[in-house]
C-alpha cells in the first residue's frame, strides 16, 4: 500500500507517463500481485533448472540447466515455448548452437526479443568466465561475441541486464 500511495503522490509530475504510472499503481494494488507455480515435466527435471529468462510477450524462456540429459555437459542453454492452445510450455530443449562442454547460462533477454546476453568460457574470453551476446538470425541463435571491455575483464563477469528501453545496459 505504501508504494501505491508514492506513486500518487508523485504521478502529476509525470503528465506524459499517465497511463504507464496508472498501471502501476493498479499492480500494486491487487490483492494478488503473482502465483508461483511449477512449470511442470517439460521444464523442470531431476537436474538442476535455473537462471530463468522469459521473453518479454511471455511465450518463450531461455533458463540453465546443469549436466541435464540431452544438454552438452556442464551448464547449459535451454528453451520452451508457452503452447497458449495447451496452456502449458512445451518440452525444454538445449540450444545446441549456444552450448559447449563448459558451463553457459543465459542472463538476460532484450526488449525485443532478438539479443540473448550469456555467460560462459566461450572462444574469445578474457578470463574466468565473461559475458558474451548473441544475435537471432532466421536460422536460430548466432555465434556467441564478446563485446569487450570495460564489459568484460580478466575477472569474472557473470551478470548483465538491458534498460526497458534496450539503450542501455
Amino acid at each position: 500500500k505504501g508504494a501505491s500511495s508514492e506513486w500518487k503522490k508523485y504521478q502529476s509530475n509525470f503528465p506524459n507517463k499517465k497511463s504507464e504510472i496508472t498501471e502501476i499503481i493498479r499492480m500494486l494494488e491487487e490483492k494478488e500481485i503473482s502465483q508461483i507455480r511449477n512449470l511442470g515435466a517439460e521444464i523442470n527435471s531431476s537436474s538442476d533448472e535455473y537462471i530463468v529468462n522469459p521473453e518479454v510477450s511471455g511465450r518463450k524462456l531461455y533458463f540453465t540447466a546443469n549436466s541435464r540429459a540431452g544438454g552438452s555437459g556442464g551448464e547449459d542453454v535451454w528453451e520452451s515455448n508457452f503452447n497458449e492452445e495447451e496452456g502449458k510450455w512445451s518440452k525444454a530443449t538445449p540450444v545446441y548452437s549456444l552450448n559447449d562442454s563448459g558451463n553457459q547460462a543465459p542472463i538476460a533477454i532484450s526488449p525485443d526479443g532478438t539479443e540473448l546476453s550469456l555467460f560462459g568460457s566461450y572462444s574469445g574470453s578474457f578470463g574466468r568466465g565473461d559475458i558474451f551476446k548473441s544475435k537471432l538470425t532466421a536460422t536460430g541463435w548466432g555465434n556467441p561475441v564478446n563485446p569487450g571491455r570495460p564489459i568484460n575483464s580478466e575477472y569474472f563477469d557473470s551478470d548483465i541486464c538491458f534498460s526497458s528501453d534496450g539503450n542501455a545496459i
